[in-house]
């Protein structure tokens, strides 16, 4: 059975409007307009059933409601409503300051349709709901506003209706009246009741609502189930704060240039004895719309942050990237207008997006990402006093310089390695001569011959390469991401895990084969494969590289576990290198099961 049924309604209000710069003000002129509040609106509700209604403040909500109530005419359309209907709209309007909670509670009672018998046997449970049986007989005027709110919400909880109307109400009073409110509400809906609500609260939309219709300008834009249009509603909001956030941030880039320029001129004018200085004036305007301009930079960070996590529940990675680069160059700025270093910010950015290039093996494609990375190492190598952070840099840098080596991108690797070479003798020499090796490795896989020898002549040129080391291969790093490539080291029970082991092989190594193994804490083995008993065989390595073992699902029980990784020859039976229980990683989730390690999915029956 349907309570609600709106056939093609519309509302429109007459707006007058002055028309300005008239001479007469006596004789002003005005214009009719006609404003449309609501569009076409098609909609049934059937009985018993919870609507939510959503939107942007002035898009027609409270006006629906209130045509749906009978307070307002529809222009144009048809409702039927079936059933008796109680609108809580603008509750307290004819509440009398001057008559006490209790007589205004039969006042408004009466003003509700409320008979007189049904009030008086339900009068103590009215008081005891509101709260307020200490203030019952004092002047209403004494109460706060969130008390006079409850005393209205109150009283027309007293009536039985068919059908409720609700707006914006469920947020009157403390905590504990609101959710005894909310719980008044949702017994209504078990006992059949039809509620229809407006809200801006869209947690309270979920808890309640069956249904959610999202409207903007008068148009019902989408009807569906809660967290659908909920999310296509939020998305709305996204877009239009972010386009609001872009004007703003142009309008202050003006207003800050034009600003600079005052101070320029001011700075320059040559002054009398009594001619005032306006240079600190200036400045403090200068650096309040600084401020306002960082702060909308911070919004709009904000914002692209939270396109950032739609964007990654899409799983696009090209879209990922884009929407990191976005928000890098955000950062940069900010670091421009203020400074305070966002280095450690920016660079985190990066690592994200070489990352996810990597996993798509897209490097030519993405070239700037390694540029701006190898830009930040650059300066950071020069701002280090330390021996060790300088190596942590530099190993850094050895990392891009693989990936611009992947890209094929040659400018990238050969202004690295002019880096390595500033560097001698500002670190431990042994250290140093390793980094050299590596480096090398990477500018000898580079594809053409005339690139490998330009670069090698620096090596030539500047420096005397040491050929004592003996290391044949090693294992550099081991990195654990999730299925978005997300860097972690903490897995949900039965999620994916990918686990990127980077080499260096500084001489040619035949079938070699690459294995991981995980331990309890305990140290127990668990599990444990290899490249060459999965039957993936590698031919030769030779330089730099990496390989990926990806776990579809980490069927483990919660708790901390480690991770060994190996770099054996298959066929001679030699350890190159081997990290033993190196790598931690976490298992959480909310898994009964209390003894083992292994979580097999799994049920039970009973057989007849």
């Amino acid at each position: 059975m349907k309570s609600i049924v709106l056939t093609k309604v519309s509302k429109n209000f007459k707006l007058r409007k002055e028309i300005k710069e008239q001479s007469n003000i006596l004789l002003k002129e005005s214009t009719i307009e006609e404003f449309i509040a609501v569009k076409d609106v098609t909609l049934e509700i059937k009985q018993g059933e919870a609507l939510g209604i959503i939107g942007k403040n002035g898009c027609g909500k409270t006006t629906l409601l209130k045509l749906i109530a009978g307070i307002l005419k529809p222009t144009s359309g048809k409702i039927e409503i079936t059933g008796k209907v109680m609108s809580f709209i603008e509750l307290g309007i004819g509440l009398q300051p001057d008559l006490t909670g209790r007589d205004n509670i039969y006042l408004y009672a009466s003003l509700l349709g409320i008979p007189r018998r049904e009030l008086e046997h339900k009068m103590q449970w009215l008081i005891d709901f509101s709260g307020l049986k200490e203030f019952i007989d004092a002047k209403f005027r004494t109460y706060s506003s969130g008390m006079q709110v409850r005393l209205a919400f109150s009283i027309a909880m007293v009536h039985n209706p068919d059908i409720l109307l609700i707006d914006e109400i469920l947020a009157v009073g403390d905590a504990s009246f609101q959710e005894k409110s909310f719980n008044k509400i949702r017994l209504l809906k078990q006992k059949g009741k039809t509620i229809v609500l407006v809200s801006h609260d869209l947690h309270q939309i979920k808890r309640i609502c069956d249904r959610v219709v999202f409207m903007d300008e008068g148009n019902v834009i989408s009807i569906g189930k809660p967290e659908e249009v909920i999310a296509r509603y939020l998305r709305k909001v996204l877009q239009h704060d972010k386009s609001n956030t872009e004007q703003t941030l142009i309008e202050q880039e003006k207003n800050i240039a034009v600003k600079k320029k005052e101070l320029e001129i001011e700075k320059k004018k040559s002054r009398g004895l009594f001619s005032r200085n306006l240079t600190p004036v200036i400045e403090e305007e200068l650096e309040d719309k600084t401020l306002n301009y960082l702060e909308s930079l911070e919004n709009y960070k904000r914002i692209l942050s939270l396109e950032l996590v739609e964007e990654e529940n899409t799983g696009d990675a090209e879209k990922i990237i884009s929407q990191l680069e976005k928000l890098r160059l955000i950062i940069l700025r900010q670091e421009q207008m203020d400074p305070s270093s966002r280095t450690d910010e920016i660079k985190g950015i990066i690592h994200r997006q070489a990352n996810i290039v990597a996993g798509l093996n897209a490097y030519s494609k993405y070239v700037d990402i390694y540029h701006a990375w190898r830009d930040i190492l650059t300066v950071q190598i020069k701002q280090v006093q330390s021996d060790v952070k300088r190596s942590q840099v530099l190993q850094e840098l050895l990392t891009v310089a693989f990936y611009c080596s992947k890209a094929k991108d040659i400018v990238g690797v050969e202004s690295i390695v002019k880096v390595f070479i500033q560097c001698k003798g500002k670190i431990e020499g042994s250290v140093y001569d390793v980094y050299l090796t590596e480096i090398q490795q990477i500018v000898s896989s580079l594809p053409l011959k005339k690139d490998r020898e330009l670069i090698q002549s620096l090596f030539e040129e500047k420096i005397k390469i040491n050929k004592t080391n003996k290391k044949i291969a090693e294992i550099l790093s081991v990195k654990l991401f999730n299925s978005k490539y997300q860097e972690k080291d903490s897995f949900q029970v039965g999620s994916e895990c990918i686990m990127r082991i980077e080499c260096m092989a500084f001489e040619k190594i035949r079938d070699p084969s690459i294995g991981m193994g995980i331990f309890d804490k305990k140290g127990n083995f668990l599990f444990g494969p290899n490249t060459y008993t999965s039957k993936y065989f590698i031919k030769e390595i030779r330089g730099r590289g990496a390989i990926e073992c990806r776990i579809k699902n980490l069927w483990l029980l919660p708790g901390v576990y480690t991770l060994s990784f190996s770099l054996t020859s298959a066929l001679e039976k030699m350890t190159y290198d081997y990290w033993d229980k190196k790598i931690p990683i976490t298992i959480t989730g909310a898994i009964e099961q209390r003894y083992g390690s292994l979580y097999l999915p799994h049920e039970w029956k009973i057989l007849e």
